[in-house]
Parts: C-alpha cells; sequence; structure tokens
C-alpha cells in the first residue's frame, strides 16, 4: 500500500483532535499536536519493527491513542485546567480588585447600621455576616469568569491569609472573643465556599467557551 496514504491517515488524525480543542490557544494547539505526533510515530515505529505492514501498524497506533474527538477534548481539559505562569497572582489580583469595588459598594450599608449606637444587633448577627458571604461569592463569580486558569489556587491563597489573619487576631485579642471567634469563622467559611463556588463557575465557563 502506499506509504503516503499512511501518513495521510495519521494527519487526518492529527487535524480532527486539533478541531476538537475548543478555543485552546493556536501556539498551545500545535505544541500538543506535535507531541502526540511524537507519540503516534513511536508507536508506528515499534509495531513495524515487530514486522508489521505500515498500514497496520498506522491502525493499530491511531487505535491505540483512540478516538480523535475524544483525545482532543481531553488535551483541552488538560490546558484549561492547568496554571500557567503569571495566572494565579492575576486571577488575585482580579478577586482583590472585585472585593474592593464590591465592598465599597455596600460601604453605606455598613455605615448606616454599624457607627451608631445602640448596636443593631440584626445586623451584626444577621446583615454583615450576609454581606460578608455575598461579598466573597460574588468576587469569586467575577475573578472565576474573568480569569478561570489560576482561580482556584488564587482562592486557596485567600483562604489561608485569611485563616492566618483570624488566627492572629484571636490570639492579640481578649475583649468579645465569642463575637470575635464567630465573625472571623464566617469568612473562613465564606471563603471555603467561594472555593466550591470557584470550581463550578470554571467548569460552567470551560464547557461553554472552550467546547469541552
Amino acid at each position: 500500500m502506499d506509504s503516503s496514504r499512511d501518513d495521510g491517515r495519521i494527519e487526518s488524525y492529527l487535524a480532527a483532535v486539533e478541531a476538537s480543542m475548543g478555543k485552546v490557544p493556536s501556539e498551545r494547539r500545535e505544541a500538543l499536536v506535535l507531541e502526540l505526533r511524537g507519540h503516534v510515530d513511536k508507536l508506528v515505529e515499534d509495531y513495524e519493527a515487530d514486522g508489521k505492514s505500515k498500514a497496520v501498524a498506522v491502525d493499530q497506533a491511531l487505535s491505540m491513542m483512540g478516538e480523535a474527538q475524544k483525545l482532543g477534548r481531553q488535551y483541552a481539559r488538560m490546558w484549561y485546567r492547568s496554571t500557567e505562569p503569571g495566572s494565579v497572582l492575576a486571577a488575585f489580583g482580579v478577586l482583590m480588585i472585585s472585593n474592593r469595588v464590591i465592598g465599597s459598594l455596600l460601604n453605606p450599608i455598613y455605615v448606616r447600621f454599624g457607627s451608631h449606637a445602640p448596636v443593631n444587633h440584626f445586623a451584626v448577627t444577621y446583615l454583615f455576616p450576609g454581606l460578608s458571604i455575598a461579598t466573597a461569592i460574588v468576587g469569586t463569580i467575577l475573578m472565576s469568569w474573568v480569569m478561570p486558569k489560576g482561580a482556584t489556587r488564587a482562592l486557596m491563597i485567600q483562604c489561608a491569609l485569611v485563616i492566618a489573619a483570624s488566627t492572629t487576631m484571636w490570639i492579640g485579642r481578649s475583649a468579645n472573643v465569642t463575637s470575635l471567634v464567630m465573625s472571623q469563622l464566617i469568612l473562613i467559611a465564606a471563603n471555603l465556599i467561594s472555593v466550591g463556588v470557584a470550581a463550578a463557575v470554571v467548569r460552567l465557563r470551560m464547557r461553554k467557551f472552550a467546547g469541552i
């Protein structure tokens, strides 16, 4: 059988894989396809070394690699979930900016209910914790949508910082310990919830835009 025809089958297979990679950037596609080509060529060489014809070797190599569309989607998932240099820092920056903007918008509510005596127990017990959780979740959604690569790790960093700050406050302050502990536990819970929200948003965005 014509060897060029077998090579053409390999090229068609690689083209189908690349076409199934969704919105993976072109330079990354080329690197992934080049890597895949190396695997296919190595399998063909191994089968030919076992005495098989080129046509049979190509058949078995492509069969070993699996369905082209499925493999392309797997490569896309690997890229989409990977962390590239600077992605975590960029996601963390977006998260901080989002939280600051949302906090500024909510500041009048904090001033209205928190700056006058007597203390508004409803605000302290329910309103402020609810706003803290809402701020964390909304900031998480914005950050995860804008910067999906690195979003989850950025949130883990924030959660670690919150826990560290909370521990320092517990150690350094003895007055009204119960209220302090409760408020910090709420912040920690909000950050842990945000990690789950981020994972869900990243997966939604991956399905919607990457086609995977």
